[in-house]
């Protein structure tokens, strides 16, 4: 609980949200808990809203939406900034309480790794494509009417996709894993030449899969599949050349070396320090994103600085934000109403074997 309260005592420090002091309400998950996410969440959904009247309730793990899903039926802000678990379009239209100041909406990225990709000469004459992405309604709209038409616009389609269901708790971790041998011996039996990940986590265990069978296709990828961590692989130097991709979280995408991304990521990383727990770029991740899910109410609460700050207050300041806001993840932020996923640029990447490492290609270009 160090790195979140450190946060809050620093923007108590700083005016609080909007002139009000900030006051956290912390609940722990057993992360090891065999009970299903769905009954942990709600648990923290009713302590929240029911025990402590919140007005915003903040989830930085890749936890399912149901939390989110939740608050916002109960009229309360969700603030998450998971990486792993992005949300469409239609997510976000449904879930009006929902923000992520370091996301990229579902759709936007599908159709942005697909343009990198062609743009960079991924795809070939002949080539059949393989995709894996996640069963959940948002996964599948963005699938069906962002990857799938943007593909087509180059005269490519999909020779086979597989959908994994995301575990519904822990112990179902192992069987979503294992889930995806199948579908991965099919694709090397079928010829796929090009396989696509949308925003599942999954392409670790994927190469891994293929590998094993020495087959090798090439990857493309996103930031979702924490591309960093690729030339910690064993088998990287076999599955990953030629693979490329979009990255917009530089912590994530690239090996870091010092300094940090920006100003605020050096704010952040400054405060965490502090509060202990910035050994390793992982837990460099972690304090991030706790940063910058409070320090977004910050921002929302300077646009709109009431004298009673509820929900529908703070809400309406943070989609007043527009570009004002600095998230420590991103290339560069904007969030409105219409736009309450806040990375609005991206780079291109490519694994580069010279270095065993995936590098940025391109400068940040707009995206969404």
């Amino acid at each position: 609980m160090a790195q979140p309260k450190a946060v809050i005592q620093y923007l108590n420090d700083h005016g609080g949200i909007g002139g009000h002091e900030v006051v956290g309400v912390y609940t722990a998950v057993d992360a090891t808990s065999p009970a299903p996410y769905a009954t942990t969440l709600q648990r923290v959904c009713d302590e929240w809203t029911q025990d402590h009247d919140v007005i915003a309730g903040i989830s930085t793990g890749n936890a399912p939406v149901d939390l989110i899903r939740c608050l916002n039926d109960r009229g309360v802000i969700g603030v998450t900034g998971a990486s792993f678990l992005p949300k469409s379009l239609q997510d976000y239209a449904e879930l009006p309480y929902m923000v992520n100041p370091s996301e990229v909406v579902m759709d936007v990225q599908d159709r942005a790794l697909v343009d990198s990709l062609w743009r960079n000469g991924f795809f070939e004459k002949g080539d059949k494509i393989g995709v894996f992405y996640l069963t959940d309604q948002g996964s599948a709209s963005a699938y069906e009417n962002a990857l799938v038409p943007q593909l087509a616009k180059y005269g490519l389609k999909v020779h086979y996709a597989f959908a994994t269901e995301f575990p519904k708790s822990t112990p179902e971790v192992a069987t979503a894993l294992a889930s995806l041998q199948a579908p991965t011996l099919r694709m090397k039996s079928e010829g796929v030449t090009k396989i696509l990940f949308a925003g599942t986590g999954e392409m670790t265990t994927v190469t891994q899969y293929a590998d094993d069978q020495e087959y090798y296709p090439k990857y493309g990828f996103t930031t979702n599949e924490n591309p960093y961590v690729k030339e910690r692989m064993e088998h990287a130097e076999r599955v990953m050349p030629g693979a490329m991709g979009i990255g917009w979280q530089p912590i994530l995408d690239v090996s870091q070396s010092p300094p940090p991304n920006n100003q605020a990521a050096q704010e952040c990383l400054k405060i965490m320090q502090a509060a202990g727990g910035t050994a390793d770029q992982v837990q460099q991740w972690a304090a991030q994103t706790y940063c910058d899910t409070i320090r977004v109410l910050a921002a929302g609460g300077a646009q709109n600085p009431v004298e009673d700050m509820t929900a529908e207050a703070l809400l309406a300041g943070i989609n007043r934000i527009g570009t004002s806001y600095q998230s420590p993840s991103n290339f560069a932020t904007f969030l409105s109403g219409e736009h309450r996923w806040g990375a609005a640029m991206a780079r291109d990447l490519a694994w580069d074997t010279k270095c065993s490492c995936t590098k940025y290609t391109s400068a940040p270009y707009k995206i969404g």
